[in-house]
């Protein structure tokens, strides 16, 4: 890395100190590229400037910017670049960074190694643990970073905070028999076998397979780009459900990780004013019951039972507190907060 590192964190800065927020870019169908591009928005607001994932640490001229006393935010995992090398890519940034003297904070949004990506459980290790501070979304996720030898301090994020694009649709017109499902549809298995009539499942996403095209318990609408899907969901009301795996999630890979993330899909479902409905062992459902915003299920085939139980009484108190906590996404204060706090944190250290 003799480009990248040629100058060294010996020298006294000639310039005030910096903060930077470094995220990797990714397709607009990829939920993970709206949530950088919220990262993106309010660490500019806090006056960070921000930089893309090199393809190449050989080749980063953008490094040369960064001197001794910055602190480097770092968005976790880069995914494909992490998985290419089995969780090697972020052990090498860090590094660099740290040779150029700066201090690195990570923005952890997953892991690698509770999504059961075997391969590059050494690699996250090495990183989360060369890290100076990691902001991780939930005490779950915590808890087994603990477990698994992770020493480095850590803050909670919250739920990703949400650029503020588009307005949430009247409260008015909320639609208690709509069920909203977006995102990678190979997550959602359940979707090809589930039986039901009590509700609208609307369904919107890449990989869709006949199955799921077929079943006449939901409707398949196609896979658009996360600006056109807004445009269609903001005037539209209803729950949004975060499911991944069969009917049971603990059964499968995907669904046991639901026990430590928040899914960018949970925010996006709040900022348009729709409660949440997820499975009782994810980290999701915690929010859920915290701020009494939708509703949790053991199994997926409690959807249409549990929607049509609730009385207009609960139905209009989990869409006034899910608005609320929308609202809140919207302007992104807990989010910043807890990025001054872990630089603040820093320098106590």
């Amino acid at each position: 890395m003799e480009m990248v590192l040629e100058k060294t964190a010996d020298e006294t800065p000639k310039r005030p100190t910096k903060r930077w927020v470094i995220t990797k870019a990714f397709t607009d169908q990829n939920a993970l590229n709206p949530a950088n591009e919220a990262i993106r928005h309010f660490a500019t607001e806090l006056g960070f400037h921000c930089l893309d994932c090199p393809e190449e640490l050989l080749d980063w001229p953008d490094a040369l910017t960064i001197q001794a006393g910055d602190v480097v935010y770092l968005a976790y995992p880069t995914f494909y670049l992490s998985i290419e090398t089995d969780g090697k890519y972020e052990v090498d940034i860090i590094e660099a960074l740290h040779m150029r003297g700066a201090r690195v904070v990570l923005l952890v949004g997953d892991s690698l190694i509770l999504r059961e990506k075997v391969s590059c459980s050494q690699g996250e290790l090495k990183s989360l643990n060369s890290a100076d501070v990691l902001i991780v979304p939930n005490n779950k996720m915590r808890d087994q970073f603990i477990n698994m030898g992770v020493t480095t301090p850590m803050l909670h994020q919250g739920l990703y905070p949400i650029k503020p694009t588009h307005d949430m649709p009247s409260r008015a017109t909320f639609n208690r028999d709509k069920v909203f499902y977006t995102g990678n549809l190979n997550k959602g298995p359940f979707l090809k076998t589930i039986q039901q009539d009590a509700v609208s499942l609307e369904v919107f996403g890449p990989n869709v397979s006949e199955e799921i095209i077929m079943n006449q318990s939901l409707k398949y609408h196609g896979s658009f780009s996360h600006a056109d899907l807004t445009e269609k969901l903001i005037t539209e009301t209803g729950f949004g459900l975060i499911w991944d795996g069969g009917n049971l999630p603990i059964l499968s890979r995907v669904g046991r990780y639901t026990q430590y993330n928040y899914p960018y899909k949970a925010s996006f479902y709040l900022s348009l004013g729709m409660p949440l409905i997820a499975w009782r062992g994810s980290a999701v459902a915690d929010v859920i019951s915290q701020y009494r915003c939708g509703i949790v299920l053991n199994r997926i085939d409690e959807l249409g039972p549990t929607i049509q139980a609730l009385t207009e009484q609960q139905v209009d108190r989990m869409v006034e507190n899910a608005r609320n906590l929308g609202e809140e996404l919207r302007t992104g204060r807990h989010f910043m907060r807890v990025m001054a706090h872990a630089e603040l944190f820093e320098t106590e250290e």
